[in-house]
């Protein structure tokens, strides 16, 4: 245990040769399709340690945004995520992730979790996330598309931007192109409605082949090249998503008094 405690600490400190380190263990379980390898010390407390567990969590997190975004999953001969998990014997909650460049060419996410019984799911699920759609997107965007995965939230914050929208508060559409950061509370609306258009556009396939471009982005969700159309074709959208019924066979107050706040009287 002292060994590989060891090894853990070394991982920490410097990653890429304590990764190489782990990656030699034999203790390790991989996705059917080779993306998502695990390395884990058994916990002796548990018969099943952590290495299916986690396994799981990834995997099924994987099928989730591959079937709301329409990512093929294919086979692949080296792994895109692998995670580093050790029987931690403190309550740390720290998710570390390091990305690397392989001899190919291709991107590596690696996820050490000092102590996975108590990791942060959350960051977890980020980071997941983040190694299927693609390391080099920018973290609102990862963000963005979790949010918009599950309809509720999806919808509070379409609410959310009209809101900001109708009060003059939203800022420039290109802007949240390129100029977008991860956010927490109600901040995180606006990752949200952009990565929600970019599931209608249905652009997560394209965006993990291509180099990650915010004016691109803009382009491509408004149809426009020039800043202030683009700036008005959100417009357009936000009228139209004012003006639509954005859960079927319901209409709350905030519905209500939005709609009525948008009538000339």
């Amino acid at each position: 245990m002292k060994i590989v405690t060891a090894i853990f600490a070394a991982a920490i400190s410097g990653f890429a040769a304590a990764g190489e380190i782990w990656d030699r263990l034999p203790k390790a379980v991989m996705s059917t399709d080779g993306f998502v390898r695990v390395v884990a010390n058994d916990n002796p407390r548990d018969e099943m340690g952590f290495r299916r567990p986690i396994l799981a969590f990834a995997v099924n997190e994987i099928d989730s945004l591959s079937k709301a975004f329409g990512i093929e999953r294919v086979k692949v001969a080296a792994p895109g995520l692998v995670i580093y998990a050790l029987d931690g014997r403190t309550n740390d909650t720290r998710v570390v992730v390091r990305t690397e460049t392989r001899n190919d060419g291709g991107k590596v996410s690696k996820v050490f979790l000092p102590s996975p019984g108590y990791s942060d799911l959350d960051e977890l699920r980020m980071a997941v996330a983040h190694a299927f759609l693609g390391p080099d997107l920018p973290k609102w965007v990862v963000q963005g598309a979790l949010r918009c995965r599950n309809e509720d939230v999806r919808r509070a914050d379409i609410r959310m931007v009209l809101e900001l929208w109708h009060a003059g508060k939203l800022p420039f559409f290109p802007a949240l192109c390129t100029d977008l950061r991860v956010a927490k509370g109600t901040a995180a609306a606006l990752p949200g409605y952009v990565a929600g258009w970019m599931l209608e556009r249905k652009l997560f396939p394209e965006l993990r082949t291509r180099r990650w471009d915010g004016r691109w982005l803009a382009e491509k969700l408004t149809g426009e090249t020039e800043p202030s159309l683009q700036d008005r074709a959100s417009d357009e959208r936000l009228v139209r998503l004012a003006r639509s019924v954005l859960e079927p066979g319901g209409c709350g107050k905030w519905d209500a008094d939005f709609f009525s706040s948008r009538m000339m009287l």
